[in-house]
């Protein structure tokens, strides 16, 4: 079964990520071009490639980061083309990032750092914004560290308090642009595990990964990316 959104497009229902002929480019450089791709509501899928191979120009114009030169994109049931900047948050809501760089407020305690996004885009009580911080926190390890600053933790506690911070609005979709890129394999291994664990419990997962070694003990659907487009392998 599939729905129509425009005359020349056709959007599969279960599908949380779709793109079709879809171009993107930055500064006049075309960067991706003809891309398309679906992603069903619950899946773990690998994007491989090379660094400047477009991953991230992809991953970026998933939550509204970077626009569509051509074609057509829809995300969490959200039309990328045409997008308006009142509709931003509402996309972003959906999408938990965890990035490469981590993106933590060093000056803050890991749980201020998940009450940062609670208090940025929802009404929630304190009440409730503390249940949340310990329900995350709890689940990926670090709630008795709730109280350290970021700078005090490791770099796979790190990047664990960023998925904590990426999943605390219970996101359909998490995208994880080489979120083991800075890790030793330890910490990688470790990430990616919590990762899996979180899909399994229905969360669709994106991970951006040039790491062959961690790809290879956890494969998974792939799309890799080259010569300025990608293809499923």
């Amino acid at each position: 079964m599939s729905t129509k959104f425009a005359s020349s497009f056709v959007v599969p229902v279960n599908a949380i990520v779709e793109f079709q002929d879809a171009r993107f480019q930055i500064e006049h450089e075309m960067i991706l071009n003809a891309v398309n791709l679906k992603i069903e509501a619950g899946a773990f899928v690998y994007f491989l490639g090379s660094t400047g191979s477009g991953k991230s120009t992809l991953l970026k114009s998933m939550y509204g980061a970077v626009s569509l030169a051509g074609g057509f994109g829809r995300v969490c049931g959200m039309d990328l083309v045409g997008l308006k900047a009142s509709q931003l948050p509402y996309l972003r809501r959906q999408v938990g990032i965890v990035f490469q760089d981590f993106k933590l407020w060093y000056n803050q305690s890991c749980g201020a750092n998940i009450d940062f996004v609670l208090r940025a885009t929802t009404s929630f009580e304190k009440i409730e914004r503390q249940k949340r911080i310990q329900e995350v926190l709890e689940r990926v390890g670090l709630w008795n560290k709730r109280d350290e600053k970021p700078s005090r933790l490791s770099g796979g506690e790190q990047q664990c308090l960023c998925v904590a911070r990426a999943i605390v609005n219970q996101p359909k979709l998490i995208i994880a642009d080489e979120a083991t890129g800075n890790l030793d394999p330890v910490s990688s291994e470790a990430i990616l595990k919590l990762l899996r664990e979180l899909n399994e419990s229905g969360t669709t997962v994106v991970f951006a990964t040039h790491d062959m070694m961690l790809y290879n003990k956890f494969p998974a659907r792939t799309y890799e990316f080259s010569n300025g487009t990608c293809h499923e392998i």
